[in-house]
């Protein structure tokens, strides 16, 4: 997970990598929901800017973030495998 900043606040977003490339953003359902509720706009808003600021982020995945590690990457305790 990464944490980006829309207009309306922080929402979570998962990250999905294919080697190098960044493969797949979601926006954490709930995080958009609250917010959503909050400020009076649809779901689908929230999730869009999420998207967004998601897509500035920079292209390389952190190599000390198990969250943007692929599952090949992990072992079962969810450590690097080769660690």
């Amino acid at each position: 997970f990464v944490t980006v900043t829309t207009p309306h606040g922080p929402v979570r977003v998962k990250r999905g990598w294919e080697g190098d490339r960044l493969a797949i953003l979601t926006p954490e359902y709930d995080d958009c929901r609250r917010l959503a509720l909050s400020a009076g706009v649809s779901v689908q808003v929230v999730h869009d800017e999420a998207r967004a600021a998601a897509r500035l982020l920079p292209p390389t995945p952190r190599q000390d973030d198990p969250a943007d590690k692929t599952q090949a990457d992990l072992t079962p305790n969810g450590r690097e495998t080769g660690e």
